[in-house]
């Protein structure tokens, strides 16, 4: 994008990714705790669509890295090649120790129940990241990998999208969002997305999250080349906020789209205009590239911790406040998500980068936006190692 300058690093999305990485593991470490606050169980249920403003994110961060970037075969194969080694990696291990579960259940070494999330024939399915792309009817081994799956095929779009920003600018984007919105209603019309409301997919995510992540690209070009004259974060958080409660009566998907849209940029604009006002968000920087971790290693830590620990240990006995334990666990994960990016995701990455990517082609690589979480239809609780 060559309008303006424009940082692939902004210090507020950081908060944003590692709180929306809490929300999610909070979400399904809560259905541990089926007889608690009713209220909250809808709340949740309610506020899920609060995920699709990650993929908008995701669209504004690649947007910024490759607008001008991916021009050739070349650079679309290193393109890929640096979503890969960012994404690849961290499903692969998860992957395998959901896979490593069930054998040991099919051993009977651990009790393991709710069979059809570990169908071994959807894993030529997972290991080429098309799980969501309306290919399996329910969501298996690590049900949260729905979202990298979906963040997949955008990736793939990319070029075109480009495209479409270079010879159109926002015209073309416009087009290109009207075209995903009206594909994804049509699927749902004729019901080959099955959910009633298709921001609620998420076997069919890949789908649902093409409109969000054109739109993320279109916000992307309107912070550079039409930035606000916002030099303060708190109308992004009103923004942000008021899209929240709205999603309580359950709107149509647009709403939340456009709220969250406006949110971002108005947050982005303001850090842009005056990068003092984000200082208070400095010391997310490393929650925020753990954020990742956080999100794809929860599921695993809920398989030990809460599936069978908690499950048929500590519940019964009533030694233990569910809230409380459910925090112990939430700090082992995040620790656990620091450490796999230390020793696990940034030099798997570096690595792959370095062997398939030359090094002349790379762009800076954007922060990962936090994947979405899966819906409250399609999750159970992990089953028990």
């Amino acid at each position: 994008m060559t309008d303006r300058s424009v940082p692939q690093h902004f210090r507020a999305f950081d908060a944003w990714r590692f709180v929306a990485a809490l929300a999610v593991m909070v979400f399904h470490f809560s259905a541990y705790d089926m007889e608690g606050l009713a209220s909250l169980r809808f709340l949740a249920h309610r506020m899920q669509q609060v995920i699709d403003l990650f993929f908008i994110l995701s669209g504004f961060v690649i947007m910024t890295a490759y607008s001008d970037k991916v021009r050739s075969l070349s650079d679309y194969r290193n393109f890929l090649v640096r979503r890969l080694a960012r994404i690849y990696p961290l499903h692969l291990l998860t992957l395998g120790f959901f896979v490593c579960l069930a054998l040991a259940g099919l051993a009977g070494i651990v009790p393991v129940g709710n069979w059809q999330r570990y169908d071994f024939s959807t894993l030529p399915a997972q290991l080429l990241l098309v799980h969501a792309w309306g290919v399996m009817p329910e969501l298996t081994f690590n049900y949260v990998s729905w979202s990298i799956s979906a963040e997949w095929m955008a990736y793939l779009l990319f070029p075109c999208i480009a495209l479409m920003n270079r010879k159109a600018g926002l015209w073309g984007l416009a087009l290109a969002f009207g075209f995903a919105a009206m594909a994804v209603e049509a699927l749902t019309q004729v019901g080959f997305i099955p959910e009633e409301r298709w921001i609620e997919s998420a076997t069919y995510g890949a789908f649902r999250a093409l409109p969000s992540f054109v739109l993320g690209c279109g916000c992307a070009v309107v912070v550079t080349r039409y930035r606000l004259p916002v030099t303060s974060l708190l109308p992004g958080l009103v923004a942000f906020v008021a899209t929240c409660l709205v999603m309580l009566p359950a709107p149509p998907a647009y709403v939340i789209l456009a709220g969250f849209g406006l949110a971002m940029v108005l947050t982005a604009s303001a850090e842009l205009n005056n990068p003092d006002c984000s200082r208070i968000f400095r010391h997310f920087e490393l929650m925020g590239r753990a954020s990742f971790g956080i999100y794809m290693l929860h599921p695993v830590f809920a398989s030990f911790f809460m599936a069978l620990v908690w499950e048929h240990f500590l519940k019964a006995s009533g030694l233990v406040n569910f809230y409380l334990y459910m925090a112990i666990v939430g700090v082992l994960v995040i620790a656990g998500a620091v450490i796999s990016m230390w020793l696990i995701e940034t030099p798997l990455r570096d690595l792959i980068n370095r062997r398939f990517a030359p090094a002349q082609s790379q762009a800076p690589e954007p922060r990962q936006a936090v994947p979405a979480m899966a819906t409250v239809e399609k999750v159970q609780p992990v089953d028990a190692a």
